[in-house]
C-alpha cells in the first residue's frame, strides 16, 4: 500500500475468516481513500464552503478519534477531501466548493458509515453535521490478535514524542541510557541532563514535578530502569499551559500504565557484566468502571570510576602545579514501586490515585593521589587521600486527580493535588596524609561529615477547557508549587592528641530553603484560513527565603514575573507544514547553586552556593518546518534564545592555591542553533532515525571574563539504525557524538559513542531476549579545560560505560483489540504503515 496513512497490522491467529476479510477490505477501503487526496482542481466555483462533524461511538458514547473521513461528489464519486479525526473525534472540511456531496467513514473497529445528500450553496454554506454514532464490529477477542508497534517518534504543534520501547540499546539501563538515545539531549559526567547544548531543563515525572527528584535529579534518573519507561516527551518551547521553569524546555518521561480491559502483565530481567543486575514486573487489569495498576523494580549496579586533574597555579608571581588521580567504586541498589487506581464515576466524571515508593542504597569508595610539583615540575609533596561516603535515600509519591466532561467532550475541568518527599542520609568518612618531602612534616587529616536532607514537595492544578464556536478554544488554570528543602549538615575531625572526634564549627552547617509559586494562565487558539494560532499569557508570584541557621542569615528574595507564548501553525498540504513559536520562560537557581556552605569534601577543589544569585529569564524563538514524503520525515528547526541574567559556574583560585566553585549571574547569553531529525524508511527492513543539531553559543559579562565576549559552535548528532533481519530477529545501531564547546572559563571537548543490540522473539511473541552492548569502544569519556588569570586546568573524567547486558522479557495477559476505545485509537495511530511517524 503506498498511501500515508495505509494501515500495517499483522494478524497472527484467525479462526473466524468472516471478520478477517471484513477487516482487510476496511483496510483496503481505507488505503484506495487516502491514496487519491488531490488538491481540488478549481472548477470557477467559490471554495467557500465547510462540512464539520463529531464521531462517536454508538454502543458507549466515547469519541472516536483518528477515524479515515473522505469527502466525495456525489456525481462521479470522485475523492475531494481525506482527513483524520482529531484527538476529539472532530473532522473539519474546509474550502468546498458548491455542490453535492457524500461522505464515506472507515475505522478499524466500526461498521463502515456513509452520509449522503450533503448540498453546499450560497445559503447554506456551512453543515454541522453533528454527533455521527459509529457502530462497533462485534469482534471475539479470542479469535483475532492484532500487535502494531508505536512510531518511534511523533512530532505535534508543541512537542516531539519518542517511543523508547524498540530503544534496545538501552534496555537494561537507567533513564539516563534512555535520554542518551533522544534526540538533542546529552549527559554530561555528572549525570545531568542538557537539551540543545542548554543545562536549564525541566524535568517531569508523568507531566509534574516531585520531590523524588531531590536535590539530586541525576540521582534519581538513575534509579529508573529504562524497561519502565514508555515515552518521552520533549517541550522545546512550551506554552502558558506549561510551567515557565527551564529555559532550554521541558523532557517529561512518561512511564508504563495501562488502562485497556482486560489484564496484562510483564516480567523482566537483565544481567550486565561486571556485577549489574536488575528485575522487576508490571501489573494491570481493567474494566468498565476500574483500571488498576502496580509495578515493582530492583537494581543492582557496580560500578568504576577514574580521573585525572592537572592544575597550573600561578599566586603572587609564583608558579606551581598540581597533579591529581583518582579511581573509585561506586555501588547502586534501587527498589521502586508504584500503584495507581482509576475510578469513572460515572461517564463524565472520574478520580484517579497514584502513589509511588523509591528507595536507594549508593556506598562509594574513591582514592585520590595529590602530587604538588615546583615550576620544574619536581614533586615538592604530596598528599594520598582515601574516603569512604554512603547515602541513603527514601522517596514517595501521591497524588489524586479528578476530571469532569461537560456535555461537550471538549468542555473539561481537571483538578489535581499531590504530595512528595524526599529523606536522605549521606555519610562521609576521609583520611588524608600531607607529605612535603623537603620540609620533613607530615600532617594526618581524619574527618568525618553526616548530612541530613529533606525535601517536600506540594502540588495544586487546576485547568479548565472551554470550546467556542468555530472550532476555538479557551483555555484557564491556576497552579500553586510550595517546596521546602532541609539541608543539616555536620563535620567533625578527629583529634589525635586526644583520640576523638570534635566538632567541627566552621564546617557545620543547616540551610533551609522555601519557596512558593503561585501562577494563573489563559490560553485562547482558534484559526484563520490555514492557519492555526495559540496565544498565552502566565503569570507568576515567587516567595522565597534562604536560611542560615548556624550563621544565623536569611535571605528574602520575592519578585513578580510574566511571561508571554505565541505559537503559529500553518499545513500548506499533505506534504509541507510550517510552525512559529515565542515564549518566555525562567530559570530558577538550584538549592546547591544558593546554599553559602563551602563543601570540603576535596580540600583542593572546594565548591560553594551563592544565595545572591537571581533567576535568569530567556526569550527562545522557533520556526520549523516539516516535510512528510513516503520514505522521508524531516524536521527542520531554526532557533534563537537570548538569556539576561544568565547563570553559570566560576571557577577560582584563592590565596592558598585552593580552586573554588561557585555561582555567578553573566550579563546575558546568546545562543542560537538549526535542528534537523530525519526519519528514513529505506527498504521494509531499514530504517534509521538521524538527528543534528548546530548551535552558536555567546556569553558576554564585565566582570567575569574582563569584558570578552566569548563567541563558539559546537553540535549534538545521533543516528538509530533499525535493521529487520528475520520476522523474529531485528538489529539496531546507535551512535552519538557530541562536539567541543566553549564554557565562560574554557571549553568542553568532544564526546562519542557507538552502542548496538540485538533482539530475538520468543514463546510465540511472548518472550522477547535482548542482547547489548554499550559504548562499544570505550570512548565516552568527559574532557574540560579552564583558566583564569591564575590558574589553568585539565580535567579528564571517566566511568564504566562499556557494559554488556542480556536481558529477558516475558509478557502475559488476555488484552486483544476488543472494547476499549482507547485501545482502538491506539492500534489506529500504530498501524499506519507511514502516516503514524507524524502527528501535525
Amino acid at each position: 500500500m503506498n498511501s500515508i496513512l495505509a494501515s500495517l497490522v499483522h494478524i497472527k491467529i484467525f479462526k473466524n475468516l468472516r471478520l478477517f476479510f471484513t477487516f482487510c477490505i476496511c483496510i483496503l477501503l481505507r488505503s484506495y481513500l487516502f491514496a487519491q487526496y488531490p488538491q481540488l482542481q478549481k472548477q470557477g466555483t467559490p471554495a467557500i464552503g465547510q462540512i464539520k462533524g463529531i464521531l462517536t461511538d454508538a454502543a458507549n458514547g466515547e469519541l472516536v478519534e483518528y477515524a479515515a473521513v473522505a469527502l466525495l461528489r456525489s456525481r462521479d464519486s470522485s475523492v475531494v477531501q481525506g482527513i483524520l479525526t482529531d484527538s476529539s473525534g472532530n473532522f473539519h472540511f474546509q474550502e468546498v466548493p458548491f455542490g453535492r456531496y457524500f461522505i464515506k467513514i472507515t475505522c478499524v473497529g466500526y461498521q463502515n458509515y456513509t452520509k449522503d445528500s450533503l448540498v453546499i450553496r450560497p445559503s447554506n454554506e456551512i453543515l454541522d453535521l453533528g454527533k455521527l454514532k459509529l457502530i462497533p464490529v462485534a469482534v471475539q477477542t479470542e479469535e483475532v490478535v492484532i500487535e502494531s508497534e508505536k512510531a518511534n517518534i511523533e512530532i505535534g504543534p508543541e512537542k516531539r514524542v519518542f517511543n523508547v520501547e524498540k530503544n534496545w540499546v538501552s534496555q537494561g539501563g537507567t533513564a539516563q541510557d534512555i535520554l542518551q538515545q533522544i534526540p538533542s539531549v546529552t549527559i554530561d559526567n555528572e549525570g545531568r541532563a542538557s537539551l540543545r547544548g542548554n543545562g536549564n531543563v525541566t524535568i517531569l515525572i508523568n507531566g509534574k514535578p516531585t520531590a523524588l527528584t531531590g536535590s539530586n535529579r541525576s540521582a534519581f534518573l538513575e534509579q529508573i530502569p529504562a524497561n519502565l519507561i514508555e515515552k518521552v516527551e520533549v517541550i522545546t518551547n512550551p506554552s502558558a499551559r506549561y510551567d515557565a521553569d527551564g529555559t532550554a524546555g521541558i523532557i517529561n518521561i512518561v512511564l508504563k500504565q495501562n488502562q485497556k480491559p482486560g489484564y496484562f502483565g510483564s516480567i523482566n530481567f537483565n544481567a550486565g557484566t561486571n556485577h549489574k543486575y536488575n528485575t522487576g514486573f508490571t501489573f494491570s487489569y481493567g474494566t468498565s468502571k476500574i483500571n488498576l495498576s502496580a509495578s515493582y523494580s530492583f537494581r543492582y549496579n557496580q560500578m568504576w570510576f577514574n580521573g585525572f586533574s592537572f592544575r597550573k597555579n600561578i599566586l603572587r608571581d609564583t608558579l606551581f602545579y598540581f597533579d591529581q588521580n583518582n579511581r573509585g567504586n561506586t555501588i547502586r541498589r534501587t527498589h521502586g514501586a508504584n500503584l495507581s487506581l482509576e475510578y469513572r464515576l460515572n461517564p463524565k466524571n472520574s478520580i484517579a490515585l497514584n502513589v509511588s515508593l523509591n528507595t536507594n542504597e549508593n556506598p562509594r569508595s574513591e582514592t585520590i593521589d595529590n602530587r604538588y610539583l615546583n615550576e620544574s615540575r619536581i614533586q615538592t609533596g604530596s598528599s594520598p587521600r582515601n574516603s569512604f561516603e554512603d547515602e541513603t535515600r527514601l522517596g514517595w509519591d501521591a497524588g489524586i486527580n479528578f476530571q469532569k466532561t461537560f456535555r461537550n467532550n471538549e468542555h473539561k475541568l481537571v483538578a489535581l493535588a499531590n504530595y512528595s518527599g524526599n529523606r536522605s542520609i549521606n555519610t562521609f568518612t576521609a583520611n588524608q596524609i600531607n607529605n612535603r618531602l623537603y620540609n620533613r612534616f607530615d600532617e594526618r587529616l581524619s574527618q568525618q561529615n553526616r548530612n541530613n536532607d529533606k525535601f517536600d514537595l506540594s502540588i495544586l492544578q487546576i485547568d479548565y477547557l472551554q470550546p467556542l464556536q468555530n472550532g476555538a478554544r479557551l483555555e484557564v488554570g491556576y497552579k500553586g508549587i510550595a517546596r521546602i528543602v532541609d539541608s543539616d549538615f555536620r563535620a567533625e575531625n578527629y583529634d589525635f592528641s586526644i583520640q576523638r572526634w570534635e566538632n567541627d564549627a566552621n564546617l557545620t552547617n543547616h540551610f533551609i530553603f522555601k519557596e512558593q509559586v503561585h501562577a494563573v494562565y489563559g490560553i485562547y487558539a482558534s484559526k484563520i484560513k490555514k492557519i492555526d494560532y495559540q496565544v498565552g499569557l502566565r503569570l507568576e508570584q515567587a516567595f522565597t527565603l534562604s536560611e542560615q541557621l548556624v550563621q544565623q542569615g536569611k535571605y528574602h528574595y520575592n519578585y513578580f514575573s510574566f511571561f508571554p507564548s505565541l505559537h503559529l501553525s500553518y499545513k500548506m498540504n499533505n506534504i509541507h507544514n510550517w510552525q512559529w513559536n515565542y515564549t518566555r520562560r525562567i530559570n530558577r537557581p538550584e538549592v546547591g547553586a544558593l546554599n553559602p556552605f563551602i563543601n570540603y569534601t576535596d580540600p583542593l577543589n572546594q565548591r560553594k552556593g551563592n544565595p545572591f544569585l537571581r533567576p535568569e529569564y530567556i526569550n527562545s524563538f522557533e520556526l520549523q518546518h516539516i516535510y512528510y514524503s513516503k520514505k522521508l520525515t524531516l524536521t527542520s528547526t531554526l532557533y534563537y534564545r537570548l538569556t539576561t541574567s544568565q547563570i553559570v559556574r566560576y571557577r577560582y583560585l584563592n590565596a592558598e592555591g585552593i580552586a573554588i566553585t561557585t555561582f555567578e549571574n553573566l550579563n546575558d547569553g546568546h545562543s542560537y542553533g538549526a535542528e534537523f531529525i530525519a526519519i528514513n524508511r529505506w527498504t521494509k527492513f531499514w530504517n534509521t532515525t538521524t538527528s543534528f543539531n548546530l548551535f552558536g553559543l555567546e556569553l558576554n559579562d564585565a566582570t567575569l571574563t574582563g569584558g570578552m565576549i566569548r563567541r563558539g559552535v559546537s553540535f549534538v548528532g545521533k543516528v538509530i539504525s533499525n535493521f529487520t533481519i528475520a520476522k523474529n530477529l531485528d538489529f539496531q545501531l546507535s551512535y552519538d557524538i557530541t562536539g567541543p564547546r566553549v564554557i565562560p572559563q574554557g571549553k568542553f571537548y568532544e564526546i562519542h559513542a557507538l552502542d548496538a543490540a540485538i533482539r530475538y522473539t520468543v514463546l510465540k511473541g511472548k518472550g522477547t531476549v535482548i542482547i547489548n552492548i554499550n559504548d562499544i569502544f570505550d570512548t565516552r569519556r568527559f574532557r574540560i579545560f579552564t583558566q583564569s588569570p591564575s590558574f589553568e586546568q585539565e580535567f579528564i573524567r571517566k566511568r564504566e560505560t562499556r557494559i554488556l547486558y542480556i536481558g529477558f522479557n516475558y509478557n502475559f495477559g488476555n488484552m486483544k483489540l476488543q472494547q476499549s476505545n482507547k485501545g482502538r485509537r491506539q492500534n489506529r495511530e500504530n498501524s499506519s504503515e507511514t502516516g503514524g511517524e507524524i502527528q501535525f
